[in-house]
């Protein structure tokens, strides 16, 4: 599978990497996998690593609402801070801006990064 999950810095963020391409439906389930290790370690904070994702999605918007629906039907948390790190080329920033916009006015906390390194900067803050 083109996601791996791990627990990092220390135990307090659960990382989530795409590499290369991944279906919708790989990355529904990584998303369902992802609320696994939350619910039972009670992490509330995620980094989605997408520098090397490629996308396959001929419907990012809709999947995009998908996701959104996930996160609440599995009670995410909005309380969570998601930072997802994704390259400045190509068409998945401009899913990927929306996609931030979307779930910030849902009230989830959800920010974009150029790079794991502030990404995981902003995790750590205070």
């Amino acid at each position: 599978m083109p996601c791996k999950i791990s627990i990092i810095s220390d135990g307090t963020i659960i990382e989530n990497k795409l590499d290369g391409e991944c279906s919708p439906e790989e990355i529904f389930q990584s998303v369902k996998d992802v609320a696994v290790y939350h619910e039972e370690k009670g992490i509330t904070k995620f980094v989605v690593d997408c520098s090397t994702f490629e996308s396959n999605d001929r419907y990012p918007t809709l999947n995009a609402y998908k996701i959104m629906q996930l996160y609440e039907e599995l009670d995410a948390g909005r309380s969570a801070n998601v930072a997802l790190v994704v390259p400045f080329e190509g068409s998945i920033k401009e899913h990927l801006k929306f996609f931030e916009m979307a779930t910030k006015n849902r009230g989830f906390q959800v920010q974009i990064f150029p790079d794991r390194k502030n990404a995981l900067a902003w995790l750590k803050r205070p």
